[in-house]
């Protein structure tokens, strides 16, 4: 919506307005959107959740999802806001190797606490060659600047509000909502007693609506999903998980 790429006809009912996009997932979303779930123009909330209870659907749902999120973690990885470190986490890697021959030797030998602590040392060792991966100096930049419009939403006037531009309340919306579901439906509750209720801008969103129709939708796929025994990794945060859903759109 920010983009122009989709129009608001109505509280929950959207109409495709650009299909060429900046990043793959969101064409990725647009897909599902439109054109698995909508008539391949416009979509509502309701289809998302007439189509999410269909249990044959779910298998489809749930893979689009996980295409979603792999291609929103790509982007995130190409802005470079975790250090590589490389050649550190090759040596560590290496260092959990040597820890383990050493355990494999001392098991060998009978040396049962040498092996145990070799077992420790090379899954520690691991674990860090695995997941080092520091912030880099503009990750913490990013990070900082939105924890903090994040704190100062939490207690803006309304007058403050109003004076925000559209981009900039979408922003808002798209961050705060998808980034905690637990506070969602608070803050949800917040922006829309700040949102005047005479705005003519066409920015009718109901972020309560949107983030509890997402998150059922994709609760109700992924949970089909667990229950067969075939769930796919990478969809529990889904299209609406976390209120990702209503974040992303």
């Amino acid at each position: 919506m920010r983009k122009g790429k989709i129009r608001q006809i109505s509280e929950d009912h959207f109409a495709l307005a650009d299909r060429n996009t900046d990043h793959p997932h969101e064409a990725v979303l647009i897909g599902l959107l439109f054109d698995t779930i909508g008539d391949g123009q416009e979509f509502t909330l309701e289809q998302v959740e007439i189509y999410t209870k269909n249990e044959s659907n779910h298998e489809d749902y749930n893979a689009a999802t996980a295409e979603w999120n792999k291609e929103v973690r790509a982007e995130v990885l190409a802005h470079d806001f975790y250090e590589k470190h490389s050649g550190l986490r090759w040596a560590v890697g290496i260092m959990s190797a040597v820890f383990i021959g050493l355990a494999i030797v001392s098991g060998i030998y009978g040396l049962l606490p040498w092996m145990a602590v070799s077992i420790a040392l090379a899954m520690l060792a691991l674990g860090f060659a695995i997941g080092y991966s520091p912030i880099t100096r503009e990750g913490h930049r990013v990070r900082y600047e939105w924890r903090s419009m994040k704190t100062a939403m939490e207690q803006l006037p309304s007058e403050q509000w109003e004076r925000l531009t559209m981009d900039e309340k979408q922003r808002a919306y798209a961050y705060l909502l998808g980034s905690d579901q637990k506070t969602a439906e608070r803050k949800a509750n917040a922006f829309t007693a700040a949102e005047p209720a005479n705005d003519v801008s066409g920015f009718a969103m109901n972020p309560i609506l949107m983030t509890a129709v997402f998150v059922s939708a994709s609760t109700t796929a992924s949970s089909s999903a667990s229950a067969s025994g075939g769930g796919m990794a990478g969809t529990g945060g889904g299209v609406g998980g976390g209120g990702g859903g209503s974040g992303a759109f």
